[in-house]
């Protein structure tokens, strides 16, 4: 296995550290919406671009299942609380946790952090709650954090996780989702037209791969806030271009799409 580049969630991770360091406003916290899987410390760019495949229709190695074992727990309570799940089966090897907020907050629970609104707490359950699988803890408690006046729900499981093989083609790259063993070279995302693989390199160039110190940090930031950047969607092979992938979240009268090979990227130079 070859992991070309730079992991697009260590430059996330690294841009986020450089602007801490030069006293940059903090970012807005992104609410986790989504199930982030194995690697939940990896939510940040790349699990979000594994977005959902549909069944049957595309269905890229390395993917992880799960399959409950035991009976859930579910609990709802205010403040910061902490839960005994009960000794795990033999069989799990993980466990499953969904945090849902009842009333406005920002809840820190294993794997990850829930922020809500009071604008949100009309929106349906499914759009307040956050998900994850976390390694068993030692003493098989979890403990939500929050206010007093934070209310929330969680539904814990042991599972059993088992994580298929990632492909590997003809000129020896590895393909699939990102999973708990780390990137393989060509990344399985879904523009929402066409879902096939991009290159690792591509995506983490794309995503600030080439960010070396904090002034270049900021430099990065400025200009994605108006700019988003496509890189080439391939097959499998690492070598028919099936269409693009856009990576950013520009905003704005000024915001526009451009390719990976146009930038000044470092890291994009052939």
């Amino acid at each position: 296995m070859t992991n070309p580049g730079i992991d697009p969630t260590f430059a996330s991770a690294l841009r986020d550290r450089l602007l801490t360091a030069v006293a940059e406003p903090p970012r807005p916290h992104r609410r986790l919406s989504r199930r982030l899987g194995a690697t939940a410390s990896i939510g940040v760019v790349l699990a979000g671009t594994g977005a959902a495949f549909a069944a049957g229709v595309f269905n890229p190695p390395g993917r992880t299942s799960e399959t409950p074992q035991g009976t859930a727990v579910a609990a709802a309570h205010a403040g910061t609380v902490t839960i005994n799940l009960g000794r795990p089966p033999k069989s799990a090897n993980g466990v499953s946790l969904t945090l849902t907020c009842l009333t406005p907050g920002t809840f820190a629970f294993p794997g990850g952090t829930l922020t809500c609104t009071t604008l949100e707490m009309h929106l349906p359950a499914t759009d307040r709650q956050a998900s994850t699988t976390v390694a068993i803890p030692a003493n098989h408690r979890v403990t939500v954090h929050t206010s007093q006046a934070g209310v929330w729900s969680l539904r814990a499981s042991y599972v059993q996780q088992t994580t298929t093989a990632w492909g590997v083609n003809a000129h020896g790259q590895t393909y699939g989702v990102i999973n708990s063993h780390g990137t393989p070279d060509l990344v399985a995302v879904d523009n929402g037209r066409v879902a096939g693989y991009v290159k690792a390199s591509d995506m983490a160039c794309a995503s600030g791969g080439d960010v070396a110190n904090p002034a270049q940090a900021v430099a990065w930031d400025k200009a994605s806030a108006s700019r988003d950047i496509s890189i080439p969607l391939y097959r499998s092979n690492g070598t028919t271009i099936i269409g693009t992938f856009t990576i950013g979240s520009a905003h704005g009268p000024g915001a526009r799409t451009v390719r990976l090979s146009a930038t000044h990227l470092a890291c994009a130079q052939p």
